[in-house]
């Protein structure tokens, strides 16, 4: 007859006391899941909330003067956003450990962003001159002077021609990135977008 052995010794049944210990420490195990879970989802709310008051108080004009409003925003756990609607345009706030970014699009061509800087400045190619990075305190005149070519850029008229001028520009990016790469020795896997950009 064989006797299982567990420890050197062989396996006996859990007492009362085994018990209460798994049932205690399976209680304190989903009781803290629970209180982190929504700790961090308040957390998260709260960073949210700060964020569209700091881009109200930084941006106001847009508010003020273009009637803009913020747009329903799901909760991302890698980046604090904010979305912002001025008539057409689309502005998506993010900021990521202290970085903030600016992203574009318009009503017409919903799901498709693009970088701020790639729309303004001329669909700038990677491997060009690298833009300073923004900063929301310091943003407001950049924006006040683009605003006017990006109502016009992305309206319904121009919207489809302008984003698909800069997918154009990013895949042109890419080969280019691709060919130096190559060039290098390296093999590089890339991920073109799509070549046409639809309208609603």
């Amino acid at each position: 007859m064989l006797i299982p052995l567990r420890r050197g010794g062989p396996i006996r049944p859990p007492t009362r006391e085994d018990k209460i210990r798994r049932f205690i420490a399976k209680a304190i195990v989903f009781i803290g899941t629970i209180c982190f879970g929504w700790i961090g989802w308040i957390l998260g709310r709260l960073m949210d909330r700060n964020f569209t008051n700091e881009i109200r108080a930084e941006l106001s004009f847009l508010f003020s003067e273009h009637g803009a409003y913020f747009l329903p925003q799901e909760q991302s756990k890698y980046a604090t956003k904010a979305t912002v609607a001025v008539g057409a345009v689309r502005l998506l706030f993010s900021r990521h450990h202290g970085e903030f970014y600016v992203s574009v699009s318009s009503e017409f061509t919903p799901g498709h962003w693009e970088e701020f800087g790639s729309i303004t400045q001329g669909y700038t190619q990677w491997g060009g001159q690298r833009r300073e990075p923004y900063h929301l305190d310091t943003f407001e005149p950049i924006l006040r002077r683009h605003l006017p070519f990006l109502e016009s850029a992305l309206s319904r008229d121009n919207a489809e021609s302008t984003m698909n001028r800069a997918v154009e520009a990013h895949n042109a990016s890419l080969e280019t990135y691709a060919e130096r790469a190559r060039m290098s020795g390296i093999e590089p896997i890339i991920r073109t977008l799509d070549a046409k950009i639809p309208i609603l």
